[in-house]
């Protein structure tokens, strides 16, 4: 979130402390979408007040450090939290940060199978490099503007008129 921010990476930035925020404008298929941000650390404390703002979401990057299997092996405590408080038809991207790093933990074909598993989409990206970070706000973006999409369609053919009747004149 800070890396799409400010564009810069910075070793000095403190670690999120419960919920961060913020607003970021990405460009979707030529129109404007303002996607409101919020990193839940995922830190064990503050798993309560994290579930509790989940109903509200519309999509997720649920992020893991490819180079701790302990990181990638939370994500299923959140992909379930997710699926458990969120709406059904929530969007999520799992996310794989630390691409850049040699020393890999979690292969690109673990983060892979479990997206598949959980029938969510998956990147990697590095905050230190930027590889992919702005990408994978388009990408939530992208998914959310398309499902938007899809529910106008079915709200318009929810409220279509019903074909006029042909009436006989005859007796």
């Amino acid at each position: 979130m800070k890396r799409a921010q400010s564009g810069k990476f910075s070793l000095e930035l403190p670690a999120s402390v419960g919920l961060d925020s913020c607003k970021w404008t990405v460009v979707v298929d030529g129109k404007p979408m303002v996607l409101q941000l919020w990193d839940t650390a995922g830190q064990e404390r503050f798993h309560s007040i994290t579930r509790q703002v989940f109903h509200k979401a519309q999509a997720f990057l649920l992020m893991y450090d490819i180079t701790s299997s302990q990181s990638f092996s939370a994500v299923s405590y959140w992909a379930n939290s997710i699926q458990e408080a969120a709406a059904q038809d929530v969007t999520v991207l799992l996310l794989g940060n630390k691409s850049d790093q040699a020393k890999r933990q979690v292969k690109t074909e673990q983060g892979d199978i479990l997206a598949k598993e959980y029938n969510f989409n998956f990147m990697e990206c590095s905050a230190a490099t930027g590889e992919n970070v702005i990408e994978a706000l388009e990408t939530v973006a992208r998914m959310l503007s398309h499902t938007a999409d899809l529910l106008r369609e079915e709200v318009t053919v929810l409220h279509r008129e019903p074909a006029q009747r042909k009436t006989s004149k005859c007796c």
